[in-house]
């Protein structure tokens, strides 16, 4: 695992995954799965940074994580729908948060290396996924392809608010923008770090920022359709917080 030579692979069929130390010129089996109905093995991701840490997705079961390289395996699956697992992603700057598409289900993430899952589908309107990858260079954007129904790029609640943000800038007068980016600057600093207590803080600062907008509504700063946009825009990264 931790040299050029070694290889895991996780097969579709019956038979679980096997292992190669020599580059691919013998296998072996490193766990028997071919009695089980999780033999039937999707795919299979390695945590970047402890290559002996892997994690499979199976047609039945959920997922699985080994913390020997493969050796044993435990189900890692609470908050996963009972649908097949299509496909996994690790976030390579922060191993311990997870995605896993699946089949009718959308895309499910996991920030505590698998022990539980949420739904991570905002904006994800074909729920048939075959793919997921995470920006090497930006994490907290992930893409999702699906079947039939191309590729969606999914934000977390710290992209979203950068993304409104720029959106502020693009169509309101500078001299409108000051009062109603600076909550949304503070809402992406505290999700820059994944914990509850800034996840709470960055519920307060959207309150703060739905007030400013019902109030530039109010004196007529802002047009209507502007403010229901913009309260739109500030529901959605509310809903994927879980804000109260």
């Amino acid at each position: 695992m931790q040299t050029p030579t070694a290889k895991t692979i996780g097969s579709l069929f019956i038979g679980g995954v096997f292992k190669s130390t020599d580059g691919g010129e013998s296998w072996r089996a490193v766990t028997d799965l071919a009695a089980s109905p999780h033999a039937l093995i999707g795919p299979l991701a390695i945590d970047p940074q402890t290559p002996a840490t892997l994690y499979v997705g199976t047609r039945a079961d959920g997922v699985f994580r080994s913390t020997d390289g493969g050796e044993s395996w435990s189900a890692v699956s609470a908050g996963l729908p009972n649908l097949p697992v299509t496909a996994l992603a690790i976030d390579p700057q922060t191993p311990t948060i997870l995605y896993a598409g699946t089949e009718r289900g959308g895309v499910f993430k996991s920030t505590d290396g698998g022990e539980s899952w949420s739904a991570f589908n905002t904006g994800l309107t074909n729920l048939l996924v075959n793919s997921v990858v995470v920006d090497p260079r930006r994490p907290t954007t992930v893409y999702a392809g699906t079947q039939g129904g191309g590729v969606f790029v999914i934000f977390t609640p710290a992209d979203a608010s950068e993304r409104l943000i720029e959106a502020i800038r693009r169509s309101l007068p500078p001299e409108e923008q000051t009062s109603l980016i600076g909550p949304l600057r503070q809402v992406a600093t505290l999700l820059t770090d994944a914990n509850p207590a800034n996840d709470r803080a960055a519920c307060g600062r959207l309150d703060a920022f739905i007030d400013q907008v019902n109030a530039k509504e109010q004196s007529g700063e802002v047009t209507a359709a502007q403010a229901t946009q913009l309260r739109q825009d500030a529901g959605d990264i509310t809903a994927a917080l879980g804000c109260p």
